[in-house]
């Protein structure tokens, strides 16, 4: 019983460990999904609207996928967790 136990356990600290590594990613990934950012944030406000997401030259499919809250506006958060690091 005690085995049992420890396995669910040793399973869930598992998965929480891969959500928390797939939040976070490596700061030198980080930087360059900043950068990325600032420079499609062609007015400096810290969204990406639409027409700069095309002045970008992204797909048009990508803004609907990271645009999470679906305020139609890309914030840096969403734009660096959608990065494939």
């Amino acid at each position: 019983m005690n085995r049992v136990y420890m396995t669910a356990f040793a399973l869930a600290f598992s998965l929480f460990s891969a959500n928390a590594i797939a939040a976070d990613p490596p700061s030198g990934n980080r930087q360059k999904a900043q950068a990325k950012f600032k420079k499609a944030d062609t007015n400096g406000d810290g969204k990406i609207s639409r027409s700069e997401w095309q002045a970008a030259g992204y797909q048009e499919i990508l803004f609907v996928r990271i645009d999470k809250n679906g305020n139609g506006v890309i914030e840096g958060v969403e734009f660096i967790a959608a990065q494939p690091f």
